[in-house]
């Protein structure tokens, strides 16, 4: 993985977590942003881009639970 991937990584994932600060997201549903970050940053560590590719379709997926619950 290149230095460049893991940036854009690390920012996809600083980006969610402050999101889910932002919008004061309940507890258990920020849990789970921050398991979705350390599981990305060992990731990183590892160099394995497999597991990076599934952690990010959970991430979006994710994102796009918090971007329901915040507006209702």
């Amino acid at each position: 993985m290149h230095d460049s991937e893991r940036t854009a990584w690390i920012l996809l994932m600083s980006e969610t977590e402050a999101f889910a600060r932002k919008r004061k997201v309940r507890a258990a549903h920020r849990g789970s942003v921050t398991r979705i970050i350390g599981m990305v940053s060992e990731g990183l560590e590892s160099g394995d881009a497999t597991d990076l590719v599934r952690l990010g379709k959970h991430k979006l997926a994710l994102s796009g639970k918090l971007d329901v619950l915040t507006t209702q």
